[in-house]
């Protein structure tokens, strides 16, 4: 596979403490099917939760789930089947979140869904941002750059979000979107493929 979809084209992963989740792994998609067994290796099934953080009410974790240092998870909050979230990270009201990775410094306001995602440092998704994770037509799920289509061999993939991205509101992120670092989406785009960083979406 070409090796612009290798995760430090993405993340500096010398910035978070889970990096070893990325260890061996040539393209940053096959960190997706690891989540929820790396989240059950470190945390002995039961929710992590770091020094700092605060859970409001009516969070709802099932599965295993870590949570960093310094966060907020807002009313409403839903984890689901392994979730890893690094420090200082601002998850608003009544997002769900599924199999997915949060990077330090994140903020996911509200009413977001993240699935099967990989989500960056420093990445703000806007309030409605979906990243959807199945095809409608139930087949894997592909990466498309140019005219070129990778298959990821995996059903249910979402996006992957470089450092440093911003989504503006309603945005949908379509199954195997990948986006560089620092780019930006626009309110209301549908989002498919790969886009280099520094990429304005409109």
């Amino acid at each position: 596979m070409n090796n612009k979809f290798s995760p430090q084209n993405f993340f500096d992963l010398s910035a978070i403490s889970f990096a070893d989740i990325f260890e061996n792994i040539e393209n940053v998609w096959e960190v997706i099917p690891k989540i929820k067994t790396y989240a059950e290796s470190k945390s002995s099934g039961k929710p992590l939760i770091g020094k700092g953080t605060i859970i409001k009410e009516n969070v709802v974790i099932e599965g295993p789930c870590i949570i960093g240092d310094n966060c907020i998870i807002g009313p409403n909050a839903y984890f689901r089947e392994g979730v890893i979230i690094g420090d200082n990270v601002r998850i608003g009201s009544s997002v769900e979140i599924k199999n997915s990775i949060v990077m330090n410094n994140s903020s996911i306001p509200h009413l977001n869904y993240v699935g099967d995602s990989i989500i960056g440092l420093n990445v703000l998704l806007g309030g409605g941002t979906l990243c959807a994770n199945f095809r409608f037509d139930e087949k894997n799920i592909t990466v498309k750059v140019d005219d070129k289509k990778y298959d990821t061999g995996l059903m249910k993939f979402g996006a992957v979000i470089g450092d440093g991205c911003k989504t503006a509101a309603g945005a949908v992120l379509n199954p195997g979107t990948l986006l560089g670092k620092q780019c930006v989406v626009f309110p209301q785009t549908k989002v498919f493929g790969y886009y280099a960083e520094k990429t304005t979406i409109k």
